[in-house]
């Protein structure tokens, strides 16, 4: 899949005839819907196999914001509809401890949801603070729409797994049904509950709640900097900067190599951890871009041994993990052996490129 959008994107970018910039545009929705789907599947099985953890660490609200709402600005480009997303002001300059990653997929998925429903009007993302009814503070995340709502005969069952409101063969609303199953899912497993509202042909609104912990308050930067948005990552020129970039699979390996070229990175190629490491010990690098799961040495080997010369030289190298398998966990452990930074696959442009821009700048 990393290779079939990956390509599909470079080429969208070069000179086309007449009518292939279309049917390319249909291979990457395709594509994109197809790992969609598979997502969907692959997080469902791990919730009913106990085999899904949380992970809570600190983090901005501000930042979640930013990212939820960046993230879904694109559903909204072909249609006439105003999205807001926002925080109360007393808890907009908060850090709390929660599990970022999965909050933000639970949002993710309820803002998608009512932009699949929503033709025209407004969408409104909002947290703010509430309380238990034993007093306990909680986060209240809603997401509101102006769609086509919701048969109140069938909000009981809007979370069940595999349900879909239009089951007819001539559904005009495509999807696995599985989104609000994992979002409920995902929140239960964060200690909150989740809930829905709605007045048919007039709109939705879904929400949930979880238990309020507050890691600090301070002043932070506000939603839009570069930092917290990939919109400002820029068209920046990398010539004479070289990279190196390590990965077994031959059509990732070059998919990397390509777009670094496209801002005239110098990029040479390992297909295993023992070349990288030979590369490393014989030349410099600006940057290196490392997959973990290669033959003979794996990349968080890879990884530490960067940092072992670097401790020796005095000098730190940007290393960014490109991976598939980006969930908690696994970002816990790139940290740990030493990377900066991770780039999922399949590897969206926008991100891939202020990700580097980032990390450079460090």
């Amino acid at each position: 899949m990393n290779g079939i959008i990956g390509f599909a994107k470079l080429l969208s970018m070069g000179e086309l005839y007449p009518g292939q910039k279309e049917y390319i545009d249909i291979i990457k929705v395709s594509a994109e819907h197809l790992m969609n789907i598979i997502d969907d599947i692959l997080d469902f099985s791990k919730i009913e196999s106990g085999k899904l953890k949380i992970m809570s660490a600190p983090f901005a609200i501000r930042d979640l914001v930013s990212e939820v709402r960046d993230f879904t600005r694109p559903l909204f480009t072909d249609k006439y509809i105003v999205f807001e997303a926002s925080a109360a002001p007393e808890i907009e300059n908060i850090e709390i401890t929660a599990d970022r990653q999965r909050l933000r997929q639970a949002l993710i998925n309820l803002v998608s949801n009512a932009a699949k429903f929503t033709e025209s009007g407004k969408i409104k993302f909002y947290i703010e603070k509430t309380a238990a009814k034993d007093g306990a503070g909680m986060l209240r995340f809603s997401v509101s729409d102006t769609g086509i709502g919701i048969e109140a005969g069938r909000l009981d069952e809007i979370f069940n797994a595999f349900h879909q409101l239009d089951e007819s063969y001539t559904k005009k609303f495509a999807g696995t049904g599985l989104g609000l199953a994992i979002t409920k899912n995902l929140i239960g497993l964060m200690g909150g509950t989740v809930g829905v509202k709605s007045d048919y042909g007039r709109g939705s609104e879904f929400f949930f709640e979880i238990p309020l912990i507050i890691k600090s308050e301070k002043s932070l930067k506000s939603i839009g900097s570069e930092e917290m948005t990939f919109n400002n990552a820029g068209r920046d020129n990398y010539k004479g900067m070289n990279a190196l970039v390590a990965d077994d699979d031959s059509t990732s390996l070059l998919l990397i190599k390509t777009i670094l070229e496209t801002r005239d990175f110098n990029v040479k190629t390992a297909e295993n951890g023992r070349i990288a490491i030979d590369m490393l010990n014989a030349e410099t690098f600006d940057l290196v871009i490392m997959d973990i799961q290669m033959p003979e040495i794996d990349g968080m080997a890879v990884i530490r041994s960067i940092r072992e010369k670097d401790l020796a030289s005095g000098r730190k190298t940007p290393v960014i993990v490109a991976s598939a398998y980006a969930g908690t966990d696994e970002l816990k452990s790139f940290a740990d052996c030493g990377a900066d930074d991770c780039i999922s696959k399949p590897i969206e442009f926008e991100s891939f490129w202020a990700k580097i821009k980032l990390n450079l700048k460090k």
